[in-house]
């Protein structure tokens, strides 16, 4: 429901009729940015990746420029929303998971990609609230294997990379399903996982 609910706000923004205009643009962003909950930011960029308006508000000194994230590499391939994979963010330094939605043109090309992101600490906040069994854990791995938080102790784990890990192997194959693995830490253990997916197209995040 997250990832559905942050696929509609971008839609929202994308859809937006002064979207365009970098100043109308930045009121926007930062009229949406100040009434809802839970996003990092949120920023728009041209098809080339260079970003013209963000939220909140902060000068951009320097070209500041997106096309190399992955999230903006599947929208623009895919002309749908995408999320994208574990990333540090380039104006805040903070760890977080990112999300891009198509802008069109009036004859349907893409002229740009919305991103916003959440932090880790959301994802965190959210674990926190499902109260887990003592001595279990959860992971969040994004679509190259690294992962994005692990909760408890995120601190130690998130950036690392499993991408040969038995576990995420087994997360590739299959898009849910039950495995006594031996997991990141090297202890053999009983997993439950799902994949998350933007679209059919495009899996990207698997916990």
């Amino acid at each position: 429901q997250l990832v559905q609910s942050t696929e509609q706000l971008l839609q929202l923004v994308a859809e937006a009729s002064d979207i365009s205009d970098p100043q109308q643009c930045e009121s926007v962003l930062n009229r949406i940015y100040n009434a809802v909950e839970g996003y990092r930011g949120f920023s728009v960029a041209q098809s080339n990746g260079d970003v013209y308006c963000v939220a909140p508000a902060r000068p951009i000194t320097t070209t500041l420029n997106t096309a190399h994230r992955s999230y903006f590499q599947k929208v623009m391939a895919t002309g749908q929303f995408a999320i994208g994979d574990f990333q540090i963010g380039q104006l805040t330094g903070i760890p977080n998971i990112s999300f891009g939605y198509p802008v069109f043109d009036s004859i349907g090309a893409i002229a740009g990609v919305v991103w916003t992101a959440w932090g880790i600490d959301r994802i965190n906040n959210l674990a926190d609230t499902w109260r887990l069994p003592e001595g279990s854990s959860m992971i969040v791995m994004d679509s190259q294997g690294t992962v994005v938080t692990r909760y408890p102790d995120w601190e130690n784990w998130a950036g690392k990379s499993y991408r040969d890990d038995e576990l995420f192997q087994r997360m590739k194959e299959q898009p849910e399903g039950t495995a006594r693995l031996t997991g990141l830490d090297g202890e053999s253990r009983w997993f439950a996982f799902s994949r998350v997916t933007a679209n059919p197209q495009a899996d990207t995040v698997a916990n």
